[in-house]
């Protein structure tokens, strides 16, 4: 039987090359399948040679009454010349009669029912699969009329080298059908808006001779991905203001929205909605977990001062609804600095880390005296209750220190003081786990850093510290991001020379390359935050923000900044506040003044993370005019929610 088993492996194949999945899924090919049919019956035929065949059932019994045939088996064929007659079938002799071989049957079914069985799950999952494509073209085409078919429309006329009499035919994936310059029609069957220009077809580079009125010059060249690699000459590649116009045709049927929420609001704001905790709140951070939004801030419960008596606020938004804002950490005599959540999008899990210091004890005497050396701890939250992580047991609110986990893998001896964030982590698309966190030991100089968890041991590792570029000394609070090619970026804040330094990790933050001083966009020593807005390979690679406070000088003119090629450049950004110093007529919750107040939008730290689809939030240390008309900065956080359409509005 073992024939039959290698033709019938054979003939149903998972591959068109056994054993390759590159060569595609295989196909059963029906002249394969047929000749199995002929070895099935060789082998029931050869297992009936020793067989006696006789017409019927007299016949048999005769066959039986010879004491030296009573260990034999006999096959009734064609029993008193009827072909269906039930008496037909293979006999044995027992108990002195004759009865039909059950045992016979059963060894011939044990070899022919797994095929025929195998045969009908083919079957099965071929009408299943065909049942399937036609349900899922039924749904494309539900979709394509949802969104309409292919339109004629004008690209946005504020690009000088889009000719306004440029016209375009896109279809509802962006991608370019054609398009019409000066009366002439140019086939654009497979250039692709979304993504810059491309050539779904093309394998090799190719120069095309003209794309006239898309912005990209003639002679462009692209890759052998489709994407332009350079224009005549070389000078340029044209991608960024196409790909810009392609973002604007996507979300052109989307309002822009755009609303500020007070979250955080300090105990002396008499009469504000929102109750209070603490007197003032600094260094938010936030997240999105299953669609509910968890912020976080420093409750500085006296001051407004890096040291004193500082605890953690917790806030969590549910249904499109703010709770009510709740200490989650609290510890007289200690500080507790830079909440830091990550969220695990593979266990579901939120992690929190954060550091713990005596109270009162500055920056400079943490780092300087080890004695004084702070802790950076570790809780997560988990089936709606915040737990210890390693033995996930249930905190009560508010936790202390000492009731949660300590980071310690990975810290350097000299690294007295070691702080989380601030800001948000992120989980990376192969399922890594990182943190920022900025480091600083006795002789004054602080680094940043990145941590990542280990699932296995529920625990988090700080990584090596990020080198200084030339001219630059002290790096510290930093945001991380992923870049196109699924590497690490760190952007870091620097006390020295002005601008962010920029490193790439292949490692997952053990070991940094490539660091550099970036002065392209203004910014004041401050916490600045990127956001990623999609994944590598996705389809919309290189998308996301960039929280900016634009001034070299001055912590104000708050920017967000729009990327389409992964962080290296931003084709659109848009403030927060058009107006630097602007007369409000309100407080901070739109209720109407005595009299109109000059304000000033001083804008410090900001976290950004996704709320929802295509939409953004940003917690944010802002001025603003308080309950009482006087100004002032730290009493409020704000929630500021918008979405990509606002962002590129009036781009």
């Amino acid at each position: 039987m073992g024939d039959i088993t290698e033709r019938w492996n054979s003939a149903w194949r998972d591959f068109a090359t056994d054993g390759i999945p590159a060569t595609g899924e295989n196909d059963p090919n029906k002249a394969e399948i047929r000749p199995i049919g002929y070895l099935i019956e060789r082998a029931i035929n050869a297992a009936q040679a020793g067989l006696t065949t006789v017409s019927n059932i007299a016949a048999r019994d005769a066959f039986f009454a010879v004491p030296a045939n009573q260990a034999k088996l006999v096959y009734v064929n064609n029993n008193n010349g009827s072909a269906t007659d039930p008496a037909n079938g293979v006999y044995e002799y027992a108990g002195g009669s004759a009865r039909l071989a059950a045992s016979f049957y059963a060894g011939v079914a044990s070899v022919v029912q797994p095929l025929v069985d195998e045969a009908e799950g083919y079957a099965a999952s071929a009408a299943i699969s065909a049942a399937s494509a036609t349900e899922a073209a039924t749904e494309v085409e539900a979709t394509l009329d949802e969104l309409g078919r292919p339109t004629l429309g004008l690209l946005p006329k504020w690009y000088s080298n889009f000719s306004p009499s440029t016209q375009v035919t896109l279809d509802p994936r962006g991608y370019l059908v054609a398009q019409n310059n000066g009366g002439a029609v140019i086939d654009g069957l497979g250039l692709n808006y979304s993504e810059s220009i491309r050539d779904l077809e093309m394998r090799t580079p190719r120069t095309y001779p003209y794309i006239t009125g898309t912005g990209v010059p003639s002679g462009a060249v692209l890759d052998a991905r489709g994407y332009v690699s350079s224009t005549f000459g070389g000078s340029s590649d044209g991608k960024g203001a196409v790909a810009l116009a392609a973002e604007k045709e996507r979300l052109s049927r989307i309002a822009p929205s755009f609303a500020v929420t007070p979250l955080f609001v300090s105990t002396l704001e008499i009469g504000a909605a929102r109750a209070g905790v603490s007197r003032y709140f600094r260094i938010p951070a936030g997240v999105n977990v299953r669609g509910d939004d968890h912020a976080f801030a420093e409750a500085r419960r006296n001051s407004a001062s890096d040291t004193g008596y500082i605890s953690l606020a917790w806030a969590k938004r549910t249904g499109g609804v703010w709770g009510a804002t709740t200490l989650l950490a609290d510890e007289a005599g200690m500080d507790y600095h830079n909440p830091c959540p990550i969220y695990d999008q593979i266990t579901g899990d939120l992690h929190l880390l954060w550091g713990a210091v005596t109270g009162g004890v500055t920056e400079a005497e943490e780092a300087g005296d080890p004695a004084k050396a702070g802790r950076m701890m570790h809780v997560v939250y988990r089936d709606g209750a915040w737990r210890k992580p390693s033995n996930n047991a249930v905190l009560t609110l508010p936790f202390k220190a000492s009731d949660c986990d300590e980071v310690l893998q990975g810290r350097k001896a000299a690294w007295n003081l070691f702080y989380s964030g601030p800001g948000t982590g992120i989980c990376m698309s192969d399922g890594f786990l990182i943190a920022p966190g900025w480091v600083r030991g006795a002789d004054g100089l602080s680094y940043s850093i990145a941590l990542r968890y280990d699932r296995m041991s529920r625990s988090w590792s700080a990584g090596g510290a990020v080198p200084y570029p030339s001219g630059v000394v002290n790096l510290n609070e930093a945001t991380v991001a992923e870049n196109d090619d699924g590497s690490l970026r760190i952007n870091c804040r620097t006390t020295t020379g002005g601008g962010r330094v920029i490193a790439t990790s292949f490692d997952q933050g053990r070991s940094w390359i490539g660091g550099y001083r970036d002065t392209t966009y203004p910014t004041p020593a401050v916490f600045e935050s990127l956001l990623r807005l999609s994944l590598p390979g996705d389809g919309k690679a290189g998308r996301g923000l960039y929280y900016n406070v634009a001034d070299p000088n001055d912590r104000q003119n708050a920017t967000i900044r729009f990327s389409l090629d992964g962080f290296k450049s931003y084709a659109a950004s848009r403030l927060i506040y058009p107006t630097l110093t602007e007369d409000v007529t309100t407080d901070f919750e739109g209720v109407p003044l005595a009299a109109p107040v000059s304000l000033t939008h001083r804008t410090d730290y900001g976290v950004m993370w996704s709320t929802g689809p295509g939409k953004t939030g940003l917690l944010i240390e802002a001025q603003v005019v308080r309950k009482d008309g006087t100004v002032g900065q730290y009493f409020v956080l704000l929630f500021i929610e918008f979405n990509d359409a606002w962002v590129l509005e009036y781009s």
